[in-house]
């Protein structure tokens, strides 16, 4: 446990954070778009498994805000492209209306890329196509150097051994991001027949998983790389990069497991974010302040690394919190954590802005305050109408 009070307040806040954001191409009739990938081999604006889906990737930057700001220029590059051939960027995780799979070209890659296009065809074939169109956000964070080696001295860990403590953390509380950034309540019947049922199917069982629940080992970064590579060796993955987890541990540099376990750890990856139409970019700094919160609470919590039956309980509470419906006994979990949140920081001294960020997340578990159920009331009649005319909105006074 890291007593976090010794901590200088600016530094405690510090971190550098990154987000990468995948939505995808419609044409002005709203369906997906044929075209090819218009940003050649732009690593700032990429696509992910299918050629008409856009990632937009930030650098990293020192504040939430510089974030979202970084965000926002990239997308508005984007429109600008996109404009000239009629296309927008459709600002759901749900997709719109498409006919068949047929709709669903997979990414194209060429010369010593060409691997990237053969590993997408192998997840088609064991997956299908269709939950390949979710999208969402992805939030990278680092501490800064100097509070990394603070919470070093304060701990006895090592940096390593910080961040195995608290991707271990963000699994058990992946329940709570869900329940509270749950933002696709609202789908076309042709992609998801009973989506009244989700306020985020993407994060619910009939998401993107593995045909397995995966289990890691957090005790040490040997033990968290073997638990993956693990799976490799038989046959349950081709590679590490098929593991779809909730939360991921990333080298600098090349993301393989031999890079994490030669280099260290550098970044986390936090994977549980819909795409929220609610926010102009898909997501609110709040909310990127409240996972920082969230990360240094875990810090400050005297938790064992999870068993393998607590895993696969944590990841089965995250799929319910991702229900419309989220049970009441995880709403009152949620409040308690919150409310213990809220405790930890007053006692730190943090100022009004971050205590009402908190305060914010406790709004949202009330009735009618969830950005589910305000995105359902929005959306949920008409749904690829109605989305169809915010995605032209957004595009266009972005361009």
């Amino acid at each position: 446990m890291a007593d976090l009070k010794s901590i200088d307040k600016r530094l405690l806040f510090s971190g550098r954070f990154g987000i990468e954001r995948e939505t995808l191409r419609v044409t002005d009739d709203l369906r997906l778009a044929q075209t090819p990938h218009p940003f050649g081999d732009d690593e700032q604006l990429s696509r992910d498994f299918c050629e008409n889906q856009l990632e937009i990737i930030t650098p990293v930057a020192d504040s939430p805000r510089r974030a979202i700001e970084l965000l926002a220029e990239l997308h508005g590059c984007a429109c600008t492209k996109l404009s000239e051939q009629n296309e927008y960027l459709w600002p759901f995780s749900n997709p719109p209306y498409f006919g068949s799979e047929d709709d669903i070209p997979i990414a194209q890659f060429d010369g010593h890329l060409k691997e990237k296009q053969i590993y997408r065809q192998y997840l088609a074939r064991k997956y299908g196509k269709k939950k390949m169109l979710f999208s969402g956000i992805h939030l990278n964070f680092s501490f800064t150097a100097e509070l990394l080696d603070e919470l070093k001295a304060l701990t006895g860990l090592s940096g390593d051994e910080i961040y195995l403590k608290l991707s271990d953390g963000l699994v058990r509380y992946s329940f709570l991001i869900t329940l509270l950034t749950a933002a696709s309540s609202a789908a076309e019947p042709s992609f998801l027949p009973d989506a009244d049922k989700y306020a985020s199917p993407r994060c619910s069982e009939v998401g993107y998983w593995n045909d397995f629940t995966p289990v890691l080992d957090h005790s040490s970064l040997y033990a968290y790389c073997s638990s993956i590579q693990g799976y490799v060796n038989s046959g349950r993955l081709v590679s590490a990069s098929e593991l779809y987890y909730p939360v991921r541990l990333k080298p600098r540099g090349e993301n393989t497991l031999e890079a994490l376990l030669s280099g260290g750890i550098d970044h986390i990856e936090l994977r549980m974010y819909d795409l929220d139409p609610l926010a102009p970019y898909g997501i609110f700094e709040d909310d990127i302040h409240f996972a920082q919160l969230l990360m240094l609470y875990i810090l400050s919590e005297n938790a064992a690394p999870a068993d393998a039956e607590a895993g696969e309980h944590y990841i089965e509470k995250m799929k319910r919190a991702a229900l419309y419906d989220a049970d009441e006994a995880i709403k009152r979990e949620a409040e308690e954590v919150l409310d213990d949140m809220l405790k930890l920081f007053s006692s730190l001294g943090a100022d009004s802005e971050r205590i009402g960020i908190i305060e914010k997340q406790k709004r949202k578990l009330a009735e009618g305050q969830s950005y589910a159920e305000t995105v359902r009331k929005m959306y949920g009649y008409r749904f690829t109408q109605r989305g169809g005319e915010l995605a032209r909105r957004f595009t266009l006074t972005n361009n």
